[in-house]
C-alpha cells in the first residue's frame, strides 16, 4: 500500500513539473541548497524560437539512446522541429531502423527530408533502398535536387550499377543538372571507376562542364591513371597548370602516381618542385607518393628525403619505401625499412607491407628470413589474407620448398588466379611436372578460368619431344579460349615446339606475329638456337636490322648465343661492335652471352677481360665463366673464380657445381673434384641432380678410377640417366676396360636403345679389344634397329659467312 502511494506522488510530482514548466517561470535555486542534476528541457524564453534550442540540442546529443530521449519529448510536447535533423541524427549513429521509422511516420516531407534520408541510406551502406526512395520523388511535385543526384551518382558507383547510373545521368540532362559541379564531380568519378568503356563518358562530361574545381580535375586523373591513360593525366597536369587551379594533396597524389606509370621520374622531380613552393611536401598522401616514385627509380637519397619530410608517417608512407626498393631489385635495403617500421615507426604491418618483405626474401633467396618472416604472419593472422599467403606459396617455391608452399596452398580458405598459378610455376620451376599438371587439371576440373600466366607456365612442363603430345592438347585447349592471339601464349608455344624438337610448328605460329613483336622474334631465334639452327637464328636478326625493329637486350643475347653454337668469332665480334653502338654493353645478359661467346670460340682472354670489366655480376655470370674456364681445362682457374665468387657474397648454385666439375674433369683434379659434390649438400644445402653425378663419373672415370667409378653409380640414390652410362662407357673405351664397358653398355641399351653414340662407343671398344665378330655384331644389331650414326660436322667462317661440311658431304667441291 504504501509503494503504492509513493508511485502516485511522484507521477502527480512529475505532471506539476511539466505544467509548470510550460506556464511559470522556474524559481531561482537557492544558492545555499545542493545542486541537483537537471533532465534538460526546452523552455520558450523571450528570444530562443524552439525549433533553434531543439536544432541545438540535436547537436548536442552523445549516443543513440539520448536521441532517443530528445525525439520521445519531441513527440510529447508536440515541439516545432526540421525533420531532417531527426533523420541525420539517427543515421549518424547508424540506425538505420530508426532513419526507416521516423522517414515513415513524417506527415508531409520536404526536398531536404528526401535528401537527407537518402543520403542516409547511401551512407549506411543500403544503395539498392536508397535507389528505390530516388525513384520515388519523381511521382509527386517534388523534384530531385542536385543534391540527390549526387548521392544517387555516387550509391551507383559503389554497388556496381553502371546501367541505373546512365539512367540517372539522362534524368540529370533532362532537368538541366548536370551543369552543377557537385554532380558533374560524382558522374566522373563514377565513369572513372566503370572500366575503360566508360573513360570517353568521362571525358566528355568533364568537357561539358561549365565550372571546374579541383576535384573535377582529380577525378579525371584518377580515371585516366585508373585504366592505364597516365600520359592522358599528365596532360590535364599540365593544363591545371596553365589554367591556374589550385591543386591539393590529392591531386599531387595522382599525378605522381601517373609519374611512376610513366617511369619519369624527371617528370615528377618536377612536380615534386611545384609542392615544395606550395608547401605541402608534409602532407602524408603527397609525401607517400613522392617516396613511391623515388624509391621505384632506386634513387634512395631523394626517397629518403622524401620519407623524413613527412610530418607524420603512416603505413603507406613504411609500405612505400619497402616496396620501392623491393621493385627495383634493392632487397636487403627493403628488408631493412621493415626492420625500422617495427622498430622505429612503432607500426603494424599490413598485407602490402607483408608481401613486399616477402618478395624480397624471395629475390634474396634467403628461405630463412622467410620463414621467420613467416613465423611473424602467424602471430599477426595475416596468413588469411589471400595476397600474403600468394607470395608465402611464391617464395618457398623460389626456394625449392614445395611441400611447404602446398602445405599452405590446401590451407587457403580463400584462393584467387595467383594462388593457382603460384602452384603451377613452383612445380615448373621444381621440375615437378606432374605436380603441376595436377594442379592445371583440378583447375579445370572446377571451373577456375584461367589466363596467360597459367597457360605459359604449364607449357613450361612439356621440354621434352616425348612430352609434344601434352603439350598440343594444352595448345588445343588454348585455342578454344581463344587466348591464342595473346602474344605472351604464342611465345611460350614457340618455346615448347622448340624445346620438343618441332621446330616446324613453331615456325608456322611465328608467321602469324606481327612484324613490331620483338619479344615474339626473340623467341624465334631462340628456338633454332636450341634446335642447332644457328644460322636461321642469324637470319632473323639480319632481318630484324633490315626492317628497322626494335632490337633488345635479349635479341643481342641471343644473337651471340647463336654465334657461340655455330663458333662463328667474327660475326661475334660484329654483334658486339653493334651492342657498343647502341649502349647496351654494360646489361648484365649481353655481357654474360659475351663471355660465353669468347670462350667458346677459343678466346678466353677475351671471356676473362668482358668478365673483368662488368658492371655487376649474377650468379649466371660467374657459372658461365666458371664454365669457360672448364672447357679450355683451366681447373685451378676455375677453382679460384669459385672462390671469389663466394667471397663476394653469391652463392653458388647446382648449375655451378655443373661447371666446376666439369673442369675438374677436364683438368684431372680428382680430388678437388670428390671435395666439390661432397661439399654440395653439406656446406651448400644443394642434393646433388643426375647431372652432377654424372659429372663425378666423368671426374673418376678420366682419371682412370674405373672400379671407384661403376662402385658409385651402384650406391647412386637415384636411378642412372642414360648420361651417366655413357661418361662410364667412354671412358672403358678410353683405357680399354672391355667388361665394364660392356656392362655399361648393357645398362645404356635397356635406357636407350636407339642412341647411335652407345653403339658406336661399344663398336669402338670391341675393335680395341680386337673384338672383329662382335663388331660385326653391333653394326648388324644397329641394321636391325634403323640405327644411323649421325654424321661429323666441322665448320669454316669465310669472309663473316659460316660453311657447314658433313662426312661424304660434296656440296662444296
Amino acid at each position: 500500500m504504501l509503494m503504492l502511494c509513493a508511485r502516485l506522488v511522484l507521477r502527480n510530482a512529475a505532471i506539476r513539473s511539466i505544467i509548470y514548466s510550460k506556464t511559470t517561470p522556474r524559481p531561482q535555486q537557492s544558492i545555499h541548497g545542493p545542486k541537483a542534476k537537471q533532465e534538460p528541457c526546452i523552455e520558450n524564453k523571450p528570444h530562443s524560437s524552439p525549433s533553434l534550442l531543439l536544432q541545438r540540442r540535436f547537436k548536442e546529443v552523445a549516443d543513440l539512446r539520448e536521441g532517443k530521449r530528445l525525439h520521445a519529448h519531441i513527440i510529447k510536447t508536440g515541439a516545432a522541429f526540421e525533420e531532417n535533423k531527426l533523420v541525420n541524427m539517427y543515421a549518424s549513429f547508424d540506425s538505420l531502423d530508426d532513419v526507416r521509422r521516423a522517414f515513415e511516420k513524417m506527415p508531409e516531407r520536404n526536398e531536404v527530408v528526401w535528401n537527407s534520408t537518402i543520403a542516409a541510406y547511401a551512407r549506411l551502406g543500403h544503395g539498392e533502398e536508397a535507389l528505390q526512395l530516388f525513384s520515388q520523388i519523381g511521382g509527386g511535385e517534388l523534384k530531385p535536387t542536385p543534391f540527390v543526384f549526387a548521392t544517387v551518382v555516387s550509391v551507383c558507383t559503389g554497388i556496381a550499377g553502371i546501367e541505373e547510373g546512365k539512367q540517372i545521368h539522362t534524368q540529370i540532362i533532362k532537368t538541366g543538372s548536370e551543369s552543377d559541379i557537385f554532380v558533374g564531380s560524382a558522374l566522373l568519378h563514377m565513369y572513372g571507376t566503370f572500366g575503360y568503356a566508360c573513360l570517353e563518358n568521362a571525358r566528355q562530361v568533364f568537357d561539358k562542364m561549365p565550372q571546374r574545381n579541383v576535384v573535377s580535375w582529380t577525378a579525371m586523373m584518377v580515371a585516366y591513371v585508373r585504366h592505364g591513360h597516365a600520359q592522358d593525366a599528365w596532360q590535364l597536369y599540365r593544363q591545371m597548370q596553365a589554367e591556374a587551379i589550385e591543386m591539393n594533396s590529392k591531386s599531387f597524389a595522382i599525378v605522381l602516381s601517373a609519374c611512376s606509370c610513366l617511369e619519369a621520374i624527371e617528370q615528377g622531380k618536377q612536380v615534386h618542385a611545384h609542392i615544395i613552393k606550395i608547401g605541402l611536401e608534409s602532407s602524408a598522401s603527397v609525401g607517400n607518393g613522392l617516396v613511391s616514385v623515388y624509391a621505384k627509380f632506386g634513387s634512395a637519397d631523394y626517397a629518403c628525403k622524401a620519407f623524413n619530410q613527412i610530418q607524420k608517417h603512416d603505413v603507406i608512407s613504411w609500405n612505400a619505401m619497402i616496396s620501392g626498393y623491393a621493385h627495383c631489385g634493392m632487397n636487403e635495403e627493403a628488408l631493412e625499412w621493415y626492420q625500422k617500421m617495427k622498430w622505429d615507426g612503432g607500426l603494424k604491418s599490413d598485407s602490402i607491407t607483408l608481401t613486399s618483405a616477402l618478395s624480397s626474401c624471395c629475390s634474396l633467396e634467403a628461405p630463412e628470413q622467410g620463414k621467420q618472416l613467416h613465423a611473424e604472419i602467424l602471430k599477426t593472422g595475416f596468413e588469411f589474407s589471400v595476397s600474403v599467403g600468394n607470395a608465402l606459396i611464391t617464395m618457398y617455391a623460389k626456394a625449392g620448398i614445395m611441400e611447404d608452399s602446398g602445405k599452405l596452398f590446401h590451407k587457403m580458405t580463400e584462393k584467387d588466379l595467383i594462388s593457382w598459378n603460384a602452384m603451377i610455376g613452383g612445380y615448373v620451376q621444381t621440375n615437378h611436372v606432374e605436380g603441376a599438371i595436377e594442379i592445371f587439371l583440378h583447375m579445370q576440373q572446377i571451373g577456375v578460368r584461367m589466363d596467360y600466366i597459367t597457360y605459359a607456365s604449364i607449357l613450361g612442363t612439356c621440354k621434352k619431344p616425348e612430352a609434344i603430345k601434352q603439350g598440343e592438347q594444352v595448345h588445343a585447349h588454348i585455342v578454344i579460349t581463344g587466348i591464342e592471339r595473346d602474344s605472351f601464349v604464342r611465345n611460350a608455344l614457340v618455346t615448347m615446339y622448340a624445346y620438343c624438337g618441332s621446330i616446324d610448328s613453331a615456325s608456322k605460329l611465328f608467321v602469324k606475329t606481327p612484324e613490331e613483336d620483338t619479344v615474339s622474334w626473340n623467341a624465334m631465334m631462340a628456338a633454332y638456337v636450341h634446335n642447332g639452327l644457328g644460322e636461321e637464328s642469324l637470319k632473323l636478326f639480319l632481318q630484324m636490322q633490315q626492317n628497322g625493329m626494335t632490337v633488345d637486350n635479349f635479341t643481342f643475347a641471343t644473337a651471340l648465343a647463336a654465334c657461340s653454337s655455330l663458333a662463328a668469332l667474327g660475326i661475334g665480334k660484329q654483334v658486339h661492335t653493334n651492342i657498343i653502338k647502341v649502349r647496351l654493353d654494360l646489361d648484365i645478359f649481353v655481357e654474360t652471352a659475351l663471355v660465353d661467346l669468347y670462350a667458346k670460340c677459343g678466346s678466353i682472354e677475351d671471356a676473362c677481360l668482358v668478365f673483368d670489366n662488368m658492371s655487376e655480376r649474377k650468379d649466371f655470370s660467374w657459372n658461365t665463366m666458371i664454365a669457360g674456364y672448364a672447357q679450355h681445362g683451366y681447373g685451378e682457374e676455375a677453382l679460384q673464380l669459385f672462390l671469389q665468387m663466394q667471397q663476394a657474397g653469391m652463392k653458388p648454385k647446382d648449375s655451378t657445381f655443373v661447371s666446376l666439375l666439369s673442369a675438374c674433369s677436364h683438368a684431372g683434379l680428382v680430388d678437388e673434384g670428390r671435395h666439390c659434390f661432397d661439399s654440395m649438400n653439406r656446406n651448400y644445402g644443394i642434393t646433388p641432380r643426375l647431372e652432377h653425378y654424372a659429372c663425378m663419373v666423368d671426374v673418376l672415370g678420366r682419371a682412370g678410377c674405373l672400379d671407384e667409378a661403376e662402385d658409385f653409380i651402384n650406391k647412386m640414390p637415384l636411378q642412372p640417366s642414360g648420361v651417366v652410362w655413357r661418361s662410364l662407357l667412354g671412358a672403358c673405351r678410353v683405357y680399354g676396360n672391355l667388361d665394364k664397358g660392356k656392362r655399361a653398355a648393357e645398362c645404356l641399351l635397356e635406357l636407350e636403345p636407339h642412341d647411335d653414340a652407345t653403339y658406336v662407343l661399344l663398336s669402338n671398344l670391341y675393335a680395341m679389344a680386337g673384338g672383329w665378330d662382335n663388331v660385326a655384331k653391333v653394326r648388324t644389331m644397329m641394321k636391325k634397329l634403323q640405327v644411323k650414326k649421325d654424321p661429323g660436322c666441322s665448320w669454316i667462317e669465310i669472309k663473316n659467312k659460316v660453311y657447314a661440311f658433313f662426312a661424304d658431304d660434296k656440296t662444296h667441291p
